[in-house]
């Protein structure tokens, strides 16, 4: 029995080592995506649009608290950076297990081409240019919406 039970864990950790590794290729190659993508780097560029976006609500419209802000800033901004090393690590871990090795070197191959590296480059301008683009859209339709309601509601009898 206890050498039956010997066998059987020798034969599964048999057959999960080429598993194993092959997860191991798959993530290696994931952390070489995000470095082409450049993740690390947007991460760097999206701290400082996060805390500007803070500002105002953080410092009540105090010149002094605004002048401190700024001046803490760039500390904040270091702080935070030391934990990107976890975050590129997440994500390559998703991006290992959503695409397998092929389409990884595909995707690397990508990224390190001069489309993939303008885009790369690109992604950080463009993700605030979106951002931006989708507020107003969104603040436009809560607009009609509310509107369009009240409008509803009101045929419906409702006093509002």
């Amino acid at each position: 029995m206890r050498l039956a039970a010997i066998g059987l864990v020798l034969a599964t950790l048999a057959t999960t080592q080429p598993v194993l590794a092959q997860d191991a290729d798959q993530l290696a190659l994931a952390r070489d995506l995000m470095g082409a993508m450049k993740i690390a780097d947007n991460f760097d560029a999206v701290v400082p649009t996060v805390l500007q976006a803070l500002k105002p609500a953080l410092t009540g419209g105090s010149p002094k608290a605004a002048k401190d802000f700024d001046d803490a800033m760039p500390m904040i901004s270091q702080e935070m950076s030391a934990s990107k090393t976890g975050l590129v690590n997440d994500i390559a871990a998703i991006y290992a297990k959503s695409f397998d090795k092929t389409e990884l070197q595909q995707m690397v191959a990508f990224y390190r081409s001069p489309t993939g590296e303008k885009l790369a480059r690109l992604t950080p301008v463009m993700a605030q240019q979106t951002m931006a683009v989708g507020q107003r859209f969104g603040q436009e339709v809560a607009g009609r919406l509310t509107e369009r309601m009240r409008t509803e509601l009101r045929k419906r009898g409702n006093n509002i």
